[in-house]
């Protein structure tokens, strides 16, 4: 109640308030803490990996290599193999959480969209030494694989509705995917981690009931009987893995209120041991196939990593195995109506965001909102910035997700410079969109209608200026990203963006003139040295042809950003860093750019609870060249400019990232117009 009644941003002394100490004592008394239990706790296990972020699903398979998975702000998520030189990239995999062996395979599960809406889980086989890989299911909902012994079946959880069962299925080298067949089915309960034991007659699997608690549980494959072998009601009991005798199950568990910890049981459900050398943090445990190696996932201030340690020195203490609770029973009924759905009361404004963007070298300042219902539905956004000019540019958009394509609509209405005067822009669009997305690329299809009416004033221009024109179209376009960019990227760094659209002005639509537009972009990423650094080119080109009175012109100059997409605008290609957009025009316009981009310094401070937070300083050196004519290309229409830029990443409001960029180009104007050096500003990335 003390921060929602302070300004926005404003709320941090609303803690000395409450708990007489400012945030910072707070944040400082915490830290001392978790440095002083961090110093308390002994690790007698090496640290294998320094990948920091999230390490998941070791496994060590039949020739005692080490496999895991590893997600992270550096690179795609991928499916690793540790070796003592350095870890080797086995193939790419997208949240998957466990991996297993089946002969020279590997066995995997990982996410992909279905239908270009779902993210569905799927198991996957790939080579242990790399490849390509092959779907073991479709469409199966299927998770945590587990290959029995004799390579022959595959034990894996399925998530159902409102549930997660264990299936099974045959394992096969053909290329040919399976429907898993379920195993245990219990309602209302989730089952997770399945691992066979050593004889494939027993698996143990983490069960969670509705209301009742976390258990590790054995099922007896030809009877299916369920047997608990420890619950915990405080806390999860996950990841449980057979010891190479069959004998016992070690897991990790949070049980006791602290971090997780690995655990020790007897098949007979006796014998409960934790263990208390491994560090702050132990969960995911590993053996090796002759028991003598445990490898787990530890946590460190980088993230998770692997640790491992020989199995006679892990020294275990008993637990108590407390009593394993009863099932709450469900939540009755309440009698209450069943409606249809409505979504308007969830669709009000619940924040507001700032706004700052470049208007014509000036900056702009503004405020927006957005929206959407519970069911992501109805989409709404809404913005509005003002520079030195009276009227503020505004824009409101809206769009309808609940079938495919998407339904989209918007208006908008601003105002920017042209000649001594300025021109009016509003307009009205209205299209669809039908996405085709994969996790590594995602291609789009748009079409549309577009009206805009623009109006001209220039009362100092010869002769004075003050003319409306309507243009009405139809439009279309196709774009396409492989593009790839990380957590500390200052760039995309690997593969390909690229659109290709046009627009189709017509009088039977209402326009004052027939003309037509074509406009096409591709851009492309590269890794280079040091660390996220990146060579980025880009080639565009656009062109228009018709009655000169709606025939669209396009700059081929500018040193606003190009973020790409479908784009119809006077500007929608220009980059020609140090010149101004008006210096280079004509009814055809073609660009290339080049790029070799480098992190300076990641800061990744603020200023107390301020909202500004400085992520990381980048710089650029770039070459672009640019032509724009009318009918026939000469050598004299091309302008070239090359020079450097300094960027900085920030994040605004607690949330909202932007980049500012200065720098400073050289210009080659064969005409003589411009030349010499010059300085120049911009809001986010050059493209």
């Amino acid at each position: 109640d003390v921060t929602a009644s302070r300004i926005p941003f404003l709320g941090a002394g609303a803690y000395k308030k409450v708990y007489r100490k400012s945030l910072s004592e707070l944040w400082a008394e915490f830290k001392a803490d978790a440095s002083a239990r961090a110093a308390l706790t002994r690790s007698d296990a090496r640290r294998l990996t320094h990948h920091g972020f999230s390490v998941r699903g070791p496994q060590i398979v039949s020739d005692d290599r080490l496999f895991y998975s590893i997600a992270g702000a550096h690179d795609f998520p991928a499916l690793m193999e540790w070796t003592p030189a350095e870890p080797k990239t086995v193939t790419t995999r997208v949240l998957g959480t466990r991996v297993s062996s089946a002969g020279d395979d590997l066995v995997f599960d990982q996410v992909e969209f279905v239908r270009s809406v779902a993210l569905l889980s799927d198991l996957y086989a790939v080579p242990r030494g790399g490849g390509k890989h092959r779907a073991l299911t479709r469409e199966a909902r299927a998770v945590d694989p587990d290959v029995s012994a004799d390579g022959r079946t595959i034990v894996c959880a399925v998530q159902m509705t409102g549930r997660r069962i264990l299936a099974t299925l045959p394992y096969t080298t053909r290329d040919a995917t399976q429907v898993p067949v379920p195993l245990i089915d219990e309602p209302s309960t989730e089952f997770s981690s399945p691992r066979w034991s050593p004889d494939t007659h027993l698996i143990v699997a983490e069960r969670r009931r509705l209301g009742g608690p976390s258990e590790i549980v054995v099922i007896d494959v030809a009877s299916r009987v369920v047997r608990v072998l420890t619950a915990s009601a405080h806390g999860r009991s996950v990841a449980p893995v057979w010891t190479p005798d069959g004998r016992e199950i070690v897991f990790a568990s949070d049980r006791d209120g602290g971090a997780f910890a690995l655990y020790r049981i007897g098949l007979d459900g006796a014998s409960l041991r934790k263990a208390v050398n491994l560090g702050n943090s132990a969960e995911a445990p590993a053996l090796s196939r002759d028991g003598a190696r445990l490898v787990f996932v530890g946590y460190t201030v980088d993230g998770s990593d692997l640790f491992d340690i020989p199995v006679a020195e892990v020294q275990w203490q008993a637990a108590a195995a407390g009593t394993v609770p009863s099932v709450s029973p469900l939540i009755a009924a309440s009698g209450a109506q069943v409606s249809a759905y409505q979504p308007w009361r969830t669709l009000a404004p619940r924040f507001w965001f700032p706004v700052i963007e470049e208007d014509d070298d000036r900056l702009a300042f503004g405020a927006g909102t957005a929206g959407t219902d519970a069911l992501g539905r109805h989409y709404y956004f809404t913005s509005a910035s003002w520079s030195s000019r009276r009227r503020p540019d505004w824009n409101a958009s809206y769009a309808y997700d609940r079938w495919l394509p998407t339904l989209l609509a918007d208006v908008s209405d601003s105002t920017d410079p042209w000649k001594e005067g300025t021109v009016r822009v509003r307009e009205l669009n209205a299209g669809a969109v039908v996405p085709f997305r994969h996790v590594r690329q995602g291609h789009a299809l748009f079409g549309g209608f577009h009206a805009a009416t623009e109006e001209f004033a220039c009362a100092s221009c010869a002769p004075p200026t003050d003319a409306r024109l309507d243009r009405r179209a139809i439009r279309g376009g196709w774009q396409f990203s492989t593009a790839r960019a990380y957590g500390y990227s200052i760039s995309p760094e690997q593969g390909w963006r690229g659109s290709v659209s046009s627009e189709w002005t017509r009088k039977a639509l209402g326009s004052d003139g027939d003309a037509t537009s074509v406009i096409a972009d591709v851009r492309g990423y590269v890794r280079t040295w040091p660390r996220h650094g990146a060579l980025a080119g880009r080639v565009a080109f656009a062109a228009a042809s018709g009655d000169e009175r709606v025939r669209r012109a396009f700059s081929a100059a500018g040193s606003d950003a190009q973020p790409g997409g479908i784009g119809f605008s006077f500007d929608t290609i220009g980059l020609l860093r140090g010149f101004d957009s008006a210096d280079v025009v004509g009814r055809r316009a073609a660009v290339i750019n080049a790029d070799y981009r480098f992190p300076l310094r990641w800061v990744e401070r603020g200023v107390g609870t301020w909202p500004f937070f400085l992520r990381s300083l980048h710089g650029a050196v770039f070459a672009d060249r640019g032509a724009a004519w009318d009918s026939t290309l000469r050598a004299e229409d091309w302008r070239t400019s090359a020079g450097a830029e300094l960027s900085a990443d920030v994040v605004l409001g607690y949330w909202v990232p932007v980049t500012f960029t200065s720098g400073v180009a050289w210009r080659k104007d064969p005409s003589g117009a411009v030349r010499g050096v010059t300085p120049f500003f911009r809001v986010g990335r050059a493209f």
